[in-house]
């Protein structure tokens, strides 16, 4: 019975979060969140994960993309390998992406030490490529351009004020503990991104 009433109670708060009225602005981590960790073998492709489609979808809703390798001092740390790939081939993935879902901006960092940020803003027709760490508005956020740090945050939040949006209602939707970390510590609520894949949100 407990456990019913905690569930109701939390799909009341999804319910009110993420079908307000206003301007709402959904942060979504990656791997794990939009798309499945793992490569479809039949595919060749990550999947789209079930509900975020239609939850981008919904009317007066800005979709970002914050997606990093965890920071040196994570629990449990994910450091890959800079290839000469990188980033043209995150480039392409997330162009590709932002091509079939409703997606504005992603702001993405894979190289171990959180010192470079790149961004992607969709526009009408065509993408804009931007280098954060190049841009001396950054320079005091070197280093912190990886979850559970919070430099990506600080560039989303420029990225809003381009959109004529703010921060007053933001949610930050991820699958790991560094997820909810970089939000709580800049101060916006988080959502486990499995209340989405699960239907949970939904009236």
């Amino acid at each position: 019975m407990k456990i019913l009433t905690k569930l109701f109670l939390l799909k009341l708060i999804l319910t009110s979060t993420l079908y307000s009225a206003e301007q709402q602005v959904l942060i979504w981590d990656y791997d794990g969140t939009i798309v499945a960790e793992q490569v479809d073998p039949i595919t060749g492709n990550k999947p789209i994960l079930p509900n975020v489609a239609s939850l981008m979808q919904r009317e007066n809703t800005i979709n970002i993309i914050c997606s990093g390798i965890r920071a040196l001092h994570s629990k449990t740390n994910i450091l890959p390998t800079k290839t000469t790939s990188y980033p043209a081939a995150d480039i392409e993935k997330f162009k590709k992406l932002m091509s079939i879902l409703p997606i504005k901006a992603a702001v993405f960092s894979y190289v171990p030490g959180g010192h470079e940020c790149w961004v992607i803003i969709k526009k009408d027709t065509d993408f804009e490529i931007r280098k954060a760490h190049e841009d001396t508005r950054y320079e005091h956020l070197q280093g912190q351009f990886q979850k559970p740090d919070t430099g990506m945050l600080h560039v989303i939040k420029d990225l809003l004020s381009e959109y004529n949006s703010t921060t007053h209602n933001v949610l930050f939707i991820g699958d790991t503990e560094q997820d909810q970390q970089a939000a709580e510590a800049y101060g916006i609520p988080f959502q486990h991104a499995s209340t989405v894949h699960s239907g949970l949100e939904k009236t």
